[in-house]
């Protein structure tokens, strides 16, 4: 077998596997840069728009660390700013709800068969 999946019974003990299909990293590594699951991007009614991992987020504030690590906080009102929360996990996330018990042992009893 090629491709992302490739030797990941022998990369992972099937209690961490099952662990990462169920409650996957929400931090990571993509190439040398690290990345995370939930982005928050904050669009001004002048249109200015900032990005980054959300701090804080309620109906009133919502505050985010850009990738330079400038903290930014802005104050809500209704629906100024536009706030905006993506996940990138998400499709992953609804598609275990599809799942049952014996779905997620029998993948990974298969996934650790790929060493």
């Amino acid at each position: 077998m090629e491709g992302d999946l490739k030797k990941i019974g022998a990369k992972y003990d099937p209690i961490k596997l099952q662990s990462k299909m169920i409650q996957p990293d929400m931090m990571w590594t993509e190439g040398d840069k690290p990345a995370v699951a939930i982005s928050v991007t904050v669009t001004l009614p002048s249109g200015e728009s900032f990005t980054g991992t959300p701090i804080f987020a309620d109906d009133f504030t919502v505050s985010l660390r850009e990738a330079d690590g400038t903290y930014r906080s802005f104050t809500r009102h209704k629906d100024v700013p536009r706030v905006e929360i993506k996940n990138r996990l998400q499709a992953h996330l609804d598609q275990l709800m599809h799942y049952s018990d014996a779905d997620i042992h029998n993948l990974t009893a298969y996934l650790v068969t790929l060493k």
